[in-house]
């Protein structure tokens, strides 16, 4: 059972299209993607990492940001076939926190990208 385990987790890294980026929480992230909805569009999204939860077959990031004065956040699996390209922009400046769920109550100026 061990070994089943295993060699499923060493397959689920090598199908990761994205493993040469080092994504961290904090890291300020550029993420084109792209919609099927009437017409194949490209969306470039900007925001914050304040969440990576790494699992067997996939690895899930959350990203903020504020839009027109509201709060927006958007959860994206790595491994999914809509995500394009995914650039690191920056970092911020603080803590060292494994997550960054504190960021959910400061001001909006101070999360903005």
């Amino acid at each position: 059972m061990l070994n089943l385990i295993q060699t499923l987790r060493m397959e689920a890294t090598q199908k990761s299209r994205h493993k040469k980026t080092q994504i961290q929480s904090g890291d300020i992230l550029s993420i084109t993607t792209t919609q099927y909805k009437n017409k194949k569009r490209k969306q470039n999204l900007k925001g914050i990492c304040i969440g990576i939860k790494k699992r067997i077959g996939y690895t899930t990031i959350q990203l903020r940001n504020f839009i027109g004065g509201v709060s927006q956040e958007q959860s994206f699996i790595l491994e999914s076939p809509i995500i394009n390209n995914i650039e690191i922009i920056g970092k911020i400046k603080g803590n060292t926190k494994a997550k960054k769920y504190y960021l959910r109550t400061k001001s909006p100026s101070e999360n903005k990208v």
